[in-house]
């Protein structure tokens, strides 16, 4: 007959609960390459991703959207339901502070990294949208292409009762991202992630504020950039989106539930 330790036993049983996470936490690399070797398309491999992340950051509600991402085909989801994919794509994604904020510093950025005049709680989009998920921490890391353009964003929100994500796992999120984008520069194309004319960070804000009537000099001011470059920013834009005018791009914008 055996015998157990009744102090080792009440140690094991007080760690259980952290080994996984633990463990979760720091073979993700390892887990994340032999998930692209056996990925056959890119949509498969993000998938995949997600379900990794999930366990590795403690995320019950994930999310890979392309930068231009008009509806819900090009989204890849775990956790919500199409409906809040959609309502978000046509609702909230121009508006969400914490995506604006990783595309306009290309890094991972928490919910705790906006400043807004309440805190994020009083957000809309948290009001509106992630209250009813049940979403109290939510941060956003970019995936980049080969050029370095950002090609996509990783979403991941946490439960109210969890606890907010801190400046580890941002910093992990930013280290998993850049692992996903090497992964998926590898992955054959077999179905695109991003449409080859998307926009660059930089052209989508010009563009989404043109969009919404601004002219060039308030757009200038609004970005910090001179208004010449606005100019030659809008004509990539109209180049790569195939309009010809202002007007033009609103409408394509509006259709696409951008503004």
């Amino acid at each position: 007959m055996t015998h157990r330790d009744p102090m080792k036993t009440a140690r094991d049983d007080r760690m259980g609960d952290s080994l996984p996470r633990e463990r979760a936490n720091m073979d993700w690399p390892q887990r994340l390459a032999a998930t692209a070797a056996r990925a056959t398309t890119q949509r498969a491999l993000i998938r995949t991703a997600l379900d990794q992340a999930r366990g590795t950051f403690d995320a019950p509600v994930l999310g890979m959207l392309p930068t231009v991402c008009s509806d819900e085909d090009g989204a890849i989801y775990i956790g919500l339901r199409l409906i809040h994919v959609q309502e978000y794509l046509l609702s909230w994604r121009s508006r969400d502070p914490i995506l604006s904020a990783t595309l306009a510093k290309r890094a991972p950025v928490r919910e705790t990294d906006v400043a807004t005049r309440d805190g994020w709680n009083v957000t809309p989009l948290c009001a509106d949208l992630a209250r009813r998920l049940n979403v109290a921490s939510y941060m956003v890391a970019p995936l980049y292409g080969t050029n370095g353009d950002i090609l996509g964003t990783l979403h991941m929100g946490r439960k109210a009762n969890a606890k907010p994500f801190d400046k580890e796992d941002a910093a992990r999120a930013g280290a998993f991202s850049a692992f996903l984008s090497v992964m998926l520069a590898h992955q054959p194309i077999r179905q695109p992630l991003v449409h080859r004319n998307a926009l660059a960070p930089r052209e989508l804000q010009v563009a989404l504020l043109a969009a919404q009537g601004l002219s060039n000099p308030n757009i200038a001011r609004q970005l910090g950039i001179a208004a010449e470059t606005v100019k030659q920013t809008l004509r990539r834009v109209y180049t790569k989106s195939e309009v010809r005018s202002r007007v033009e791009l609103a409408r394509r914008y509006a259709r696409s539930g951008w503004v």
